[in-house]
Parts: C-alpha cells; sequence; structure tokens
C-alpha cells in the first residue's frame, strides 16, 4: 500500500471514528434528557372546584389541531410524504384560520385539544397553548405533555428538531383535580427516545348528587408497529373508564384514538371523499351493555398525510370520537367538515345530558 493510499485510508478512518464519536456523544445526550413521565402524575389539586349542575346540558368539542401544521397543502414524512413542516406564511395561515374557528365556539364548555405544540421547530416555536389559552379568557385550562424530545434527527436532510407539545384539556368550569396517566412505550431503544410518550389525560368535575364528571383526553398512537401495542393503550384507558364508572360517577372520553369506532362505513359518508378504513377499529362489546359511542357517521374527522389534500381523492378516515358511560345521555354529535383546510383533523362537536337514572340506546 502507497504512502497516498495509506494516508486516505486513516483520514477516512478517523471521519468515521469522529462520526461514531459524534453519534454516540448525541445518543448519550438525548438519554440522559429523555422525558420520562411517571405512571400517574397529579397536574392539579383545587380545593375549591365548581359544582356542576345535573340539570344542565354540556357542549364539548374534540379536536387535534395538528400543531397547525398540516392544512391542505401540507403531506408529512412518517406517512410516506416528504415534509416536514410548513413554510412560515402557510403555518402562519394555518394558525390563523384555527383561531377564526375558536371564535364560534365561545358557548362550548369543555375543550379536548391535541397536538398543541408549545416550543417546537416545526410551528417555529410559537407557544400554541398560550395563544388559545389566550382566546378563551374564563376558562380553566390543564396542560400535559406527550412529546419532549430535544431533538428528532430524522429526516436526515431536514430533521424535525425539537418538539414539545401535549394534550390541553380546557373548561367552564374548575376541577377538583386533574390527572396525567402515562401509556406504554411503543418502541425499544433508541427509538423510543424520539417518538412521542404517549398518554391521556384526566380532569374530575363535582357534581351536585356528590359524583363527578370525569373527562378523558386522549391522543392513543398512530405509528406502531403491532397492533397488540395500541390494544395495551385501550386496555388501559377502559379500565380507568370502568373503575370511575362502577364508582358511580359519569365518564367521557374523547380525543384522537387512531382506530375507527363500531360500525363505521364508507356508504354513511355525505362527503364525495374516499373513506379508507382503519388498520384497527373499535368491536361495539368492547365495552359493557349501555356505554354508547359517539361519532358523527356523516363526515370524516381525518385525512391521509401522505400527500397534500385533494377533495375527493385524499383517504379519509373518522377517528375522532367520544365513549360515554351508560348514565350520559347523548344529545347530538356532529362534526364540523372544514375540508382539512387548517389541520388534518376536524373537530367534533358532543352536547350530553346527565342522567339521573340510567337508560339504554
Amino acid at each position: 500500500m502507497n504512502k497516498i493510499t495509506k494516508k486516505i485510508t486513516a483520514n477516512l478512518a478517523l471521519i468515521i471514528l469522529i462520526l461514531l464519536l459524534t453519534l454516540g456523544a448525541f445518543i448519550i445526550y438525548i438519554s440522559y434528557v429523555d422525558y420520562q413521565p411517571g405512571h400517574v402524575e397529579t397536574l392539579l389539586t383545587d380545593p375549591d372546584p365548581d359544582t356542576l349542575l345535573l340539570s344542565e346540558e354540556f357542549k364539548l368539542l374534540s379536536w387535534n389541531i395538528g400543531y397547525a401544521g398540516l392544512g391542505a397543502e401540507m403531506d408529512f414524512f412518517y406517512e410516506g410524504g416528504d415534509m416536514v413542516g410548513p413554510s412560515r406564511p402557510f403555518f402562519e395561515k394555518y394558525l390563523e384560520g384555527i383561531a377564526m374557528t375558536f371564535q364560534a365556539m365561545d358557548s362550548i364548555h369543555f375543550f379536548l385539544f391535541q397536538e398543541v405544540d408549545v416550543h417546537s421547530k416545526r410551528s417555529y416555536f410559537i407557544n400554541e397553548r398560550d395563544l388559545i389559552v389566550e382566546l378563551f379568557p374564563g376558562y380553566d385550562h390543564i396542560f400535559a405533555k406527550n412529546y419532549d424530545v430535544e431533538y428528532v434527527p430524522v429526516p436526515l436532510m431536514e430533521p424535525m428538531g425539537q418538539v414539545y407539545a401535549g394534550l390541553l384539556t380546557m373548561s367552564k368550569f374548575r376541577p377538583s383535580e386533574a390527572k396525567r396517566y402515562a401509556f406504554p412505550n411503543i418502541a425499544s431503544w433508541p427509538e423510543k427516545l424520539f417518538l412521542p410518550d404517549r398518554c391521556f389525560v384526566e380532569t374530575r368535575y363535582p357534581l351536585e348528587n356528590g359524583r363527578e364528571l370525569i373527562f378523558l383526553n386522549t391522543h392513543n398512537s398512530a405509528y406502531v408497529s403491532e397492533d397488540s401495542l395500541r390494544d395495551l393503550e385501550l386496555h388501559i384507558i377502559r379500565k380507568k373508564m370502568l373503575e370511575e364508572y362502577e364508582k358511580s360517577n359519569y365518564v367521557i372520553a374523547g380525543g384522537d384514538w387512531n382506530m375507527n369506532p363500531p360500525f363505521q362505513k364508507a356508504v354513511h359518508l355525505k362527503t364525495p371523499d374516499n373513506y379508507e378504513e382503519h388498520v384497527l377499529m373499535l368491536e361495539k362489546d368492547y365495552f359493557p351493555p349501555g356505554w354508547k359511542f359517539a361519532f358523527d357517521p356523516h363526515y370524516p374527522t381525518n385525512r391521509s398525510v401522505s400527500s397534500p389534500y385533494v377533495k375527493g381523492e385524499t383517504a379519509v378516515s373518522i377517528i375522532d370520537f367520544f365513549i360515554l358511560s351508560p348514565n350520559i345521555n347523548k344529545l347530538k354529535v356532529e362534526t364540523i367538515h372544514l375540508d382539512f383546510e387548517n389541520s388534518d383533523h376536524h373537530p367534533v362537536f358532543l352536547k350530553v345530558k346527565l342522567l339521573l337514572k340510567e337508560i339504554q340506546e
């Protein structure tokens, strides 16, 4: 081997060594700062909560706002697209559009929001949580992070970078308590270092009859290798719901389930979009008799982000809905169809009445 070849080989070896050391140092750092929530974490305890009246009808809204980054013009690399986040003008357009939609929602009693960014590169480090809270003065709010990573290194040519986001629950009433319940990790090390730490958020409100009204705001896993992991998440939240109902409390769980509710078929949709069944569908008998699935069968709540949205061509589905305990009467449920202009999800509206005596649907 001549001197030139030896020098090239030595330089290449040095470069590889430096890259490996850099990668190792990066993994060590990310492991050190990795967000590791407890199984259950108390977010709020209020000794002077509001007491809710059984005679009142309550209005709810659940919406995955997609961090104001997944409007109609966007695709997303995790689902086969090319983009990581929108340009600044499109981000501002989506954020303003979401805020404008909120202006007509001041009659809502309870909001369940998902994918709300606090300090993320993908949303230009705009604090969306604070912006939403400011739009609803007088509302109480609970925030639980489910994505806190210092640096997401993919895709390599345009890394996602820092992500700090979570679930936001808001209400016109003061809760007595709020807790964060962790879902299990869906990936092994080191992949799990760069993925969300899924959870659901429980908020509790005392009722005049001595019972409690309990909301669970959830965002279940989307990108998993095994359906059994989704089943495990479902088992955890289902167990919590059944336990609270056995105490004679009233339970409403809602959010982005990343699966279809029972019975949903494409023929029900009034829109010309192409309906696509999700990889997982909840079975009707997953909950005991009397439990209710509340969703609008006429309109989709989610669209594929493998490419920008084209009405009538882009695959759509229903994965945002509510589950109600038997002592709650579903009065109205409606998907607010916005043509996915500012988010890859549509908001879902629900009106309910609490029952003194259970009725079967």
